[in-house]
This record gives C-alpha cells, sequence and structure tokens, in this order.
C-alpha cells in the first residue's frame, strides 16, 4: 500500500499496483477441523495457479526457442477441488446444507451423508476403526485427516450485529476502515439466506484468483532448515516436508518430464567442445548476444551430431536434446552420457598435446 501510494497520487486513476500476498501454507495438526479445511482449500487453489502459471512460462520459452514439445501429462488437482467445493455435491456443499438446517447440529449425520455422497470419490476416506468422527482428504502435499465434531457449529458462526456496530464507532482507524462498509442489520438465520464461513471463504477467495489472474506473479519461497530457530542446523526430513508442502517437488517433476537443462551455445561449446574437437575459438570470444547465436548454431549441430550415442534413433535422439535458436535444452540422461564422454576425451586430449609439444 505504501509503495502503491508513493507512485501514484491518485488513487482513483491507478492502473499498475505491486501487491503482496502471504499465504498461510499447507496444514496439517495432530487435531484439524474447519480452520484446516479453508487453509488447505486455498493451498490447493493457490498449487492450481502455480502449477498453471509455471507450465505456461515453460511453453512459452519451448515456443520462442522453436520447440514443438509440449506438457501432456502433469499431477493436475482439480479433482482435489472438486471433492471440495465442486457442484453438485461437494465437502463444502454438504456442510453446507448441515448448517443451514433449523435443527441441532449433528456431527453423526454430517459423517453419514460424506460417506452417502462422496464414498465413490479417491481423494477422500475414513477409517472405519476410528473412535473419532473424521475424514481424510489426499491433498496435493499429503493426507490429512479432519474432525468432523464440531464443524457445523464453526461453519455457522456468525458475527454480531452488537459487536459490528460497536467495532464501526471505535476510535482506532484500521478497525473503522475494516468495518465501515459491513451491514449492522440482524441476520437472517433461517434456510438458504444463511451465510456460513465456507460460502465466505470460497467467494472472498474467487475473487483472489480473479485479480492474480490480471497480474504477473512472482513467486517466493521460504523454508525453514530446522523447527528450532537455531543457525547452521538443516534437518533434512522437515526441508523435504516443506518442499512436497509447497508444491515444489510436485514443480520438480513437471519441469523433469521436459528438458530441465538449459545451456546457451557458447556455453555448451566450451564445456563440450573437447569431445569433438570443435573448432570455436574465433566464435567463443564473442559476446553472448542473441545475435551470435546464428553464428554458433551450425557449431552446436556439429557437436551435437558427433555425440549421438550409436544405439539412439536420430528421431530417439530429440526428444532427449534439442537445439532451440539460442540454447540447447538436455534430459538429465543425456547430460550424464555427455559428462561421461567428456571425462573420457580429456585424458585422449591431454596426451596429443603432449606427443606433438
Amino acid at each position: 500500500m505504501f509503495i502503491n501510494s508513493c507512485i501514484c497520487a491518485d488513487t482513483s486513476k491507478w492502473c499498475n499496483f505491486i501487491g503482496v500476498l502471504d499465504v498461510y501454507g499447507f496444514e496439517c495438526f495432530q487435531i484439524n477441523n474447519l480452520e484446516q479445511l479453508c487453509i488447505n482449500y486455498a493451498n490447493e487453489k493457490l498449487q492450481q495457479h502455480f502449477v498453471a502459471h509455471y507450465l505456461r512460462a515453460q511453453q512459452e520459452e519451448y515456443v520462442s526457442e522453436g520447440l514443438g514439445w509440449s506438457f501432456v501429462k502433469y499431477q493436475d488437482n482439480q479433482s482435489r477441488l472438486d471433492l471440495l467445493v465442486g457442484s453438485p455435491i461437494s465437502v463444502f456443499s454438504l456442510l453446507n446444507e448441515e448448517s443451514r438446517l433449523n435443527r441441532a447440529s449433528d456431527w453423526k449425520m454430517l459423517r453419514v451423508r460424506l460417506e452417502k455422497e462422496l464414498g465413490g470419490n479417491g481423494n477422500i476416506s475414513w477409517d472405519k476403526f476410528s473412535k473419532v468422527p473424521h475424514f481424510t482428504v489426499t491433498h496435493y502435499a499429503g493426507k490429512v485427516c479432519y474432525q468432523i465434531e464440531g464443524m457445523v457449529e464453526k461453519n455457522t458462526d456468525p458475527v454480531p450485529p452488537e459487536l459490528t456496530g460497536l467495532l464501526q464507532k471505535s476510535d482506532n482507524l484500521l478497525l473503522h476502515e475494516i468495518f465501515s462498509g459491513k451491514e449492522t442489520e440482524m441476520p437472517n438465520n433461517k434456510g438458504l439466506s444463511k451465510v456460513t464461513v465456507v460460502s465466505k471463504f470460497k467467494n472472498s477467495l474467487e475473487s483472489l484468483m480473479k485479480l492474480l489472474l490480471t497480474t504477473a506473479p512472482h513467486y517466493t519461497r521460504c523454508i525453514k532448515p530446522n523447527s528450532d530457530c537455531r543457525p547452521l542446523t538443516f534437518k533434512r526430513k522437515e526441508v523435504v516436508l516443506q518442499l512436497e508442502a509447497c508444491g515444489i517437488v510436485e514443480t520438480i517433476h513437471i519441469g523433469a518430464a521436459g528438458f530441465p537443462i538449459r545451456i546457451p551455445f557458447k556455453s555448451f561449446l566450451q564445456r563440450y567442445g573437447l569431445i569433438a574437437k570443435c573448432s570455436t575459438s574465433g566464435h567463443l570470444d564473442a559476446d553472448p548476444d542473441p545475435d551470435s547465436a546464428g553464428v554458433l548454431r551450425p557449431e552446436v549441430e556439429k557437436l551435437l551430431g558427433a555425440m549421438l550415442p550409436h544405439h539412439v534413433s536420430h528421431d530417439d535422439h530429440r526428444s532427449l536434446v534439442h537445439c532451440g535458436r539460442t540454447k540447447v535444452f538436455l534430459t538429465q540422461p543425456m547430460v550424464s552420457y555427455y559428462s561421461g564422454l567428456k571425462k573420457y576425451s580429456r585424458p585422449l586430449n591431454v596426451f596429443t598435446l603432449c606427443h606433438v609439444t
């Protein structure tokens, strides 16, 4: 807000803005209830947005480099979102129906309806031998067991109009601004007109997603090396769990499905030119700008042809390595293969140099 107010004095004429979205992160505790269900639903939605943005960025680079390859298979979490908020039947819809009924809340009835309506969904399960009423959702980051008891009461938790009116009269400017637009009339708590917590949360998240789709997002992932806040202490298990929870592991899998390693022409020739003894000294001193790519590309293609494995056909070779307009796109097996060739070629070239000398 401070940056936005500094770059433009008149807020009515804002056309650009800088926003920071701080996400709770995936939550899985010993006891999980409605709060964790809403937070993890938001994380599922944001994860889908992140994957779509990542795939779009990857595809744009492939197109700019002349690659005809596209992402076909990746783990889409749309089925999990449908389980939580899909139409016509979902966890949220069943929870809202129980919350809007004019009767005392009954967690047993909610559990029966969940098992009956959603029992065929592979992303939800129950432990038949557990004495605690619950359901387990398989999120993108792992399974979370949600306690059913108390969930209906939390979903119908209204803000008393007296409290809203009191906060509207507060001398605190922030509180006054937050609650100035709130209605103080007595809410209608009967039937389908009752506003629930998950309904408000879902509408708020949808508004946020519409805003995110109009922006150019940049992501920063914060990883804690240990939970004790101790310096120079790295706990591998805790870090891996965080990487899985924030979707980094899934992103790595998506990247590995294509060409995860991209090397500019100049760097590629410097690294592997020794293998085929390419004469590139005249070109490697040039600046690595886009204009030099046309000069270096014939040398790169010559080097790739010289390093082509004998047991791999030309068509199969294109699925392992591709020469773009400014970069060489490689899979991990080809990097390992080229590294082996380079290691074998170095002693032979040193021997030849010594013999000539």
